[in-house]
């Protein structure tokens, strides 16, 4: 019997795991593939939005036309530069409200922040999948997710290919950056960085001008 399946995509967490990848996704083929075999029931995309700025509306504009609910809220702009448009409750709260008439939710971010939620719904008895960039996904995230899918495995475009509005352009989000999760290759690099010797890490940095009153460096001291 076919399953019934929604799919939530946090736009910005994935565009900015895409921009630093050095890759775009393909939003028209990631929804393809997510949704396939099964029954699709509704997809929705999460992302700020500056009402100023015409590129977001027409890449919002996009996704509607290509199966998506766009979730949006107007950014906030802080006097130091900072733009924020937090919608991970939003996304939390459409899934619990869906959960009685699915089968399958397909999360689409590396936000480990989404755990207690995803655990939520699998006790409705809602199967979980997970797609996102590995090295940039939460490894609490990972582990709870029934199947977890590396995004580059579905809809991975390359830099500069001729794909058309099917991928995020830099001027079609607000957010300026995404809060750094403990991601798998975080833990990696943070315990590597860990278990290292002093020598060690210094070995990559050049070394710094003599100075005759300069204290020698201690491992509380290095970065």
């Amino acid at each position: 019997m076919s399953k019934n399946v929604a799919v939530f995509v946090d736009v910005a967490n994935i565009f900015y795991a895409a921009k630093a990848a050095g890759v775009d996704i393909d939003y028209v083929t990631l929804l393809r593939s997510a949704t396939a075999g099964r029954d699709f029931v509704r997809a929705y995309a999460y992302t700020g939005l500056d009402p100023e700025n015409e590129n977001q509306r027409q890449f919002h504009a996009f996704l509607s036309r290509s199966g998506f609910k766009v979730v949006s809220k107007d950014i906030r702009k802080y006097g130091d530069g900072r733009i924020k448009a937090n919608l991970d409750i939003e996304l939390v709260v459409d899934m619990m409200r869906m959960a009685n008439h699915l089968d399958v939710c397909v999360v689409v971010s590396g936000d480990g922040d989404f755990a207690p939620a995803i655990r939520a719904v699998q006790q409705m008895g809602v199967r979980v999948e997970v797609v996102s960039f590995r090295g940039n996904t939460s490894s609490d995230l990972i582990e709870v997710a029934d199947v977890f899918t590396d995004i580059t495995q579905l809809a991975r475009v390359e830099k500069g290919a001729r794909s058309g509005r099917r991928v995020a352009a830099e001027g079609d989000l607000s957010m300026t950056a995404v809060p750094e999760k403990e991601s798998e290759g975080a833990v990696r690099r943070r315990r590597t960085r860990r278990d290292q010797p002093a020598a060690a890490v210094d070995a990559g940095r050049p070394a710094p001008p003599p100075s005759p009153a300069a204290a020698p460096a201690m491992p509380g001291n290095l970065i």
